[in-house]
Protein backbone atom coordinates (compact mmCIF):
# COMPACT_ATOMS: atom_id res chain seq x y z
CA UNK A 1 0.00 0.00 0.00
CA UNK A 2 1.50 3.88 -0.54
CA UNK A 3 1.31 5.83 2.48
CA UNK A 4 0.34 7.41 3.59
CA UNK A 5 -3.11 5.23 2.46
CA UNK A 6 -6.26 7.82 1.92
CA UNK A 7 -8.54 6.42 4.24
CA UNK A 8 -11.53 7.15 1.49
CA UNK A 9 -9.65 4.48 -1.15
CA UNK A 10 -8.79 2.16 1.00
CA UNK A 11 -12.74 1.93 1.62
CA UNK A 12 -13.77 2.59 -2.17
CA UNK A 13 -11.35 -0.70 -2.52
CA UNK A 14 -13.00 -2.73 0.12
CA UNK A 15 -16.43 -1.85 -1.17
CA UNK A 16 -15.68 -3.54 -4.36
CA UNK A 17 -15.86 -6.58 -2.78
CA UNK A 18 -18.23 -6.20 -0.13
CA UNK A 19 -21.23 -8.14 -1.06
CA UNK A 20 -18.70 -11.50 -0.93
CA UNK A 21 -17.33 -10.53 2.02
CA UNK A 22 -20.57 -9.98 3.30
CA UNK A 23 -21.81 -13.43 2.44
CA UNK A 24 -18.59 -14.64 3.38
CA UNK A 25 -18.63 -14.08 6.72
CA UNK A 26 -22.51 -14.64 7.30
CA UNK A 27 -21.28 -17.89 6.23
CA UNK A 28 -18.64 -18.04 8.68
CA UNK A 29 -19.21 -16.29 11.41
CA UNK A 30 -23.17 -15.76 11.16
CA UNK A 31 -23.59 -12.67 10.61
CA UNK A 32 -21.40 -9.64 9.32
CA UNK A 33 -19.16 -7.70 10.48
CA UNK A 34 -19.65 -3.58 11.42
CA UNK A 35 -16.79 -1.48 12.25
CA UNK A 36 -16.83 2.28 13.71
CA UNK A 37 -15.32 5.15 11.99
CA UNK A 38 -12.71 4.48 14.55
CA UNK A 39 -11.90 0.53 14.44
CA UNK A 40 -11.65 1.42 10.33
CA UNK A 41 -8.68 4.22 11.11
CA UNK A 42 -6.96 1.21 13.98
CA UNK A 43 -6.99 -0.92 10.81
CA UNK A 44 -5.53 1.68 8.24
CA UNK A 45 -2.87 2.48 11.25
CA UNK A 46 -1.95 -1.24 11.64
CA UNK A 47 -1.62 -1.80 7.85
CA UNK A 48 0.86 0.71 7.71
CA UNK A 49 2.78 0.41 11.04
CA UNK A 50 5.31 -2.50 10.22
CA UNK A 51 6.35 -2.04 14.12
CA UNK A 52 3.10 -2.71 15.18
CA UNK A 53 2.50 -5.80 13.30
CA UNK A 54 5.83 -7.05 14.31
CA UNK A 55 4.34 -7.21 18.10
CA UNK A 56 0.58 -8.69 16.81
CA UNK A 57 0.81 -12.75 17.43
CA UNK A 58 -1.68 -15.89 17.66
CA UNK A 59 -2.06 -14.76 21.03
CA UNK A 60 -4.52 -11.81 19.76
CA UNK A 61 -6.08 -13.31 17.66
CA UNK A 62 -9.58 -13.83 19.30
CA UNK A 63 -10.59 -17.78 20.11
CA UNK A 64 -13.62 -17.58 17.61
CA UNK A 65 -11.75 -16.52 14.87
CA UNK A 66 -8.21 -18.52 14.99
CA UNK A 67 -11.28 -21.38 15.13
CA UNK A 68 -12.17 -20.39 11.97
CA UNK A 69 -8.51 -20.07 10.95
CA UNK A 70 -7.87 -23.33 11.83
CA UNK A 71 -10.53 -25.03 10.47
CA UNK A 72 -9.93 -23.14 7.12
CA UNK A 73 -6.15 -24.23 7.53
CA UNK A 74 -7.56 -28.14 7.66
CA UNK A 75 -9.54 -27.55 4.79
CA UNK A 76 -6.94 -26.08 2.67
CA UNK A 77 -4.49 -29.15 3.58
CA UNK A 78 -7.29 -31.44 2.34
CA UNK A 79 -7.58 -29.73 -0.71
CA UNK A 80 -4.10 -29.54 -1.62
CA UNK A 81 -3.26 -33.35 -1.19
Amino acid sequence: MELPMNPFDFVARMWLGAPAMIEAQRNELGEQIVFTGEELANIIAFVHDSEEQRLFSKDDVPKQIAEIMEHMGAEGDAHSK
